[in-house]
């Protein structure tokens, strides 16, 4: 693929779910939306590892997207175990819930160790980032604050939930917590985008960014699913449509940082 053509490829992606999920009706949509999440997953798992390969063993950046690959592929096994047990309800139910909760701790800290490795990747690549020094500061202070504003109420609602002995939203408390401080970093990898500008790896970083502003809206979507009672199935078709953006996103930044590593040089730039 081009890389005007993996820009596209996410909305493409999610307006096909779109409009497949138009013809149904509220109650026969759970098909559909099992297909979309773990196939956006599968996507965004091979992406990472598709650009974690195009590096040698042991490179920094092969590091770290094989971390964010890591993190979507716990994830398909997560919901594999929980579709091919089915332990809701049964006895083995608090610590299926226990285990799930586990994967989903681990998954979002290879995505936060990722997300935060390629967030570095300027440093180690000896560029500057724009503005100065209390401009970068500023701006990833208000990430950060937007984030805990977003994802905070439910962190609160899930954490006491487990405080109280329900381990159901464990994997929830996990998510939360890996969204909030995930979400931090959409500063420092939309610097990285910007100080990378006018070169192919503008595509990658760009990409990035946008995988992590549409988790940002999932999350928002989320909450306000708390406070708009009786839209419950719009929320669910926009939550849905932003996490398959999220997921193929990051995919396509996968696939754009392997084209960008191995394409050969255009002849001027050879010059």
């Amino acid at each position: 693929m081009t890389y005007r053509r993996l820009v596209a490829f996410p909305f493409v992606w999610a307006g096909l779910f779109l409009v497949a999920l138009s013809f149904l009706p509220s109650g026969e949509r759970a098909g559909v939306y099992l297909l979309e999440n773990e196939s956006s997953k599968a996507l965004a798992s091979i992406g990472c590892f598709a650009a974690a390969f195009t590096f040698e063993r042991g490179e920094y950046m092969r590091r770290a997207w094989s971390f964010n690959g890591g993190c979507y592929l716990l994830l398909l096994g997560r919901d594999l175990i929980r579709r091919v047990i089915g332990f809701e309800g049964s006895a083995l139910g608090v610590s299926m819930h226990a285990i799930s909760g586990t994967i989903v701790i681990f998954a979002n800290v290879c995505a936060v160790v990722g997300t935060f490795l390629l967030a570095r990747a300027w440093s180690t690549a000896g560029l500057e980032l724009p503005g100065s020094r209390a401009t970068r500061v500023s701006v990833t202070g208000a990430a950060a604050l937007l984030a805990i504003a977003i994802s905070g109420s439910d962190l609160y609602v899930d954490g006491i939930t487990v405080l109280h002995g329900d381990m159901s939203t464990l994997h929830g408390v996990a998510s939360d917590l890996g969204d909030i401080l995930g979400l931090c970093l959409i500063a420092p990898v939309l610097l990285t985008a910007i100080a990378m500008r006018g070169g192919v790896l503008k595509w990658p970083w760009g990409l990035l960014t946008a995988s992590l502003v549409f988790w940002l809206l999932y999350d928002c979507a989320s909450t306000f699913d708390h406070f708009l009672t009786g839209h419950d199935a719009a929320i669910t078709m926009v939550r849905e449509a932003f996490r398959a953006l999220a997921c193929v996103c990051e995919f396509s930044a996968g696939m754009a940082q392997r084209r960008a590593i191995t394409e050969p040089a255009p002849p001027s730039a050879a010059g």
